[in-house]
Formats: C-alpha cells, sequence, structure tokens
C-alpha cells in the first residue's frame, strides 16, 4: 500500500484547512495517509520538525508521498536533504511552498543553509508545487524557482490565497481536488491478477513487483496482485499473452479508475466496473470453458483488494 504524509503549515494542525479532506479522500482510493501533529506548531523549529517527518516516514521508500502545505514543505525539503545515497521517496507536492523565511524571523531557524536542490532531486524523482495568483504571502515567483531548479510541475491557481483556514475575512480552503489529481498522476499505475501456474515461464512473475498473494483455498495455484506502470501495460499485455500456456483456458486482468483489462491468450478486452459492458468477455471466456465463478473480474478497483486479498496477506511491494 502506498503510503501519504502531509506535513501541515505553520500554526496548523492535523484537522487544520484541505487535510482531512485530501486524507478521506485517498483512503477511499486505498492509499494510507498519516497527517502529523508537528512539535510547537505556534513555534515551529527544525530541529523538532525534521526529526518528526523522520519517524512518521520511517523506512524511506519509492512507495512514500509527501505533500507539504508552506512551512511543512521546506520541512520536507531538509528531509530529503538528509537522505543517505540510496534512499529514495516516490514523489513531493508542495502546495505553497517558499525556499526563504519570507522575512518572519520565527521560521528563520528553517533556513540557516542554502537549500541543495542537487542532492534533493537524488532522493526524488517527481515534485509538484500548487501555488495561489493571490497568496498574500507566497509570491508566485517560489513556484517557478520549484519549477526550474526541481524540474517540478507547476500548478497555479486562481484566487485561492494561501489555501489555508479561516483567515480575516478569507474563506477556508476545505477541499484542493489539485492535490488528490497530481498524487495519482504521480502515482500513475496499473493493478493487475497473475496466477502462478498459468505461465510458460515459470519465473515469469518475478519481473513484477509484487503487492498480495492469495493461496487458493481449492485450486494448487497462489494469485498475485502485481503493479504495472501506466507507460508499460501494453507491452505487459503482450508479454502476458505470449507466456499464457495454451493448454488451459487462463486469463489475467488488470485494472485502474474505471478501467478494466482482460487479457486472454488470442484475445483482449478492455470493459469497466459496470457489469453492462461485461457481457461479451463473459460469453467469450465460456466459450473457453471457464467456469462462471472465474469470470467475475476481482478485484477490479484499488478499494476492493483489500477485502479480496486480505489485509494480512499484502506485501508491501516487495518482489517475490
Amino acid at each position: 500500500m502506498k503510503k501519504v504524509i502531509i506535513i501541515h503549515c505553520w500554526e496548523g494542525y492535523p484537522n487544520y484547512c484541505w487535510y482531512p479532506w485530501v486524507k478521506k479522500a485517498l483512503e477511499e482510493k486505498n492509499y494510507e495517509v498519516i497527517v502529523p501533529e508537528m512539535p510547537e506548531t505556534n513555534f515551529p523549529k527544525i530541529s523538532q520538525w525534521l526529526p518528526k517527518l523522520k519517524e512518521t516516514v520511517g523506512k524511506p521508500s519509492e512507495d512514500i508521498y509527501l505533500i507539504g502545505h508552506s512551512l511543512g514543505c521546506i520541512t520536507i525539503l531538509r528531509y530529503l536533504e538528509s537522505l543517505k545515497e540510496n534512499e529514495k521517496i516516490g514523489g513531493a507536492i508542495f502546495v505553497a511552498g517558499f525556499t526563504d523565511n519570507l522575512g518572519y524571523n520565527e521560521i528563520k531557524n528553517f533556513f540557516e543553509s542554502p537549500i541543495n536542490f542537487e542532492r534533493i532531486k537524488l532522493h526524488c524523482p517527481k515534485f509538484v508545487a500548487i501555488h495561489s495568483d493571490n497568496d498574500p504571502y507566497v509570491p508566485l515567483r517560489y513556484g517557478n524557482i520549484f519549477k526550474e531548479k526541481l524540474n517540478a510541475k507547476l500548478v497555479i491557481k486562481h484566487n485561492m490565497g494561501h489555501f489555508s483556514g479561516e483567515i480575516g475575512k478569507g474563506e477556508s480552503c476545505t477541499k484542493l481536488p489539485d492535490v488528490i489529481k497530481n498524487l495519482l498522476e504521480m502515482t500513475n499505475e496499473y493493478h493487475g491478477n497473475l496466477l502462478d501456474t498459468e505461465f510458460r515461464d515459470p519465473n515469469f512473475l518475478k519481473r513484477f513487483k509484487i503487492f498480495a498473494k492469495k493461496k487458493s483455498e481449492k485450486n494448487p495455484w497462489t494469485m498475485h496482485g502485481v503493479i504495472i506502470p501506466a507507460d508499460k501495460i501494453e507491452s505487459v499485455i503482450k508479454e502476458v499473452q505470449e507466456n499464457l500456456l495454451s493448454d488451459a483456458p487462463y486469463y489475467a486482468h488488470f485494472y485502474r479508475d474505471n478501467e478494466i483489462i482482460l487479457v486472454f491468450k488470442e484475445k483482449v478486452f478492455r470493459i469497466t466496473p459496470d457489469k453492462s459492458t461485461w457481457k461479451e468477455a463473459i460469453e467469450y471466456g465460456r466459450s473457453l470453458g471457464i467456469p462462471d465463478e472465474q469470470l467475475v473480474f476481482a478485484p477490479n478497483k484499488f478499494e476492493n483488494e483489500e477485502k479480496y486479498y486480505g489485509k494480512e496477506n499484502f506485501l508491501q511491494y516487495e518482489r517475490i
């Protein structure tokens, strides 16, 4: 399961502004989401915030994504600077981030040394910077700095202020769909279900990243949940067709969002979770001798995986 950690702003807290909405939305898409309460949020110190972030992350992994808001962004940058040579995370999203103290002495301690952008890029391959054209604290030039120094995707929103809770007469920002949209793009992938007995090459499954295994109680096989980068899915479909055994009616399926891809030896069907789109594929499977109970194409949504595999069968994306 991918882990997302949201680092709140100066004077923020876990239930502030858009954090609970983003947390709930991502959890519904089967992400683990943590919003830690940073120490002494009214009088923040990097000497306390950085250890707190390290503690929350645990072991760095490319399945970890960090989202920072305002002061949370420099905390993430300092965290990335601190990682060892081969340690990486999957990506980072900065909301109203900045690269100096904006004239506030209270946060000067976060900027006592220059930001080492080159080192940061070694530990994180993907960045998104979200800024507002009327932020009263953070000028748009900081978004351009992230774009230039980190090759970040820059998203400029209109009239969103500092993306904060209610300040003065400003409205509270309680939802931020751009965070969800960009995180999903950043983690763009298909999941799939492959049997360990259906391929000619006994080592075929070793080329994939495995997130779960489920041993059948009735049959001598184990189902493997696999992860496929979106830009690799077409080549994987061809590889699966080439390797599927021809002496039994096997098939595999891949899915994401509202899309399901069924891969048979001689045919591919592209359907949706709407069962009204399944008729032709089910009839084809029956023609091969596949029983109806094996033509339910489950799971076909990320949020249904825990129910199908069982929480105890998740492998934290280890390889077999």
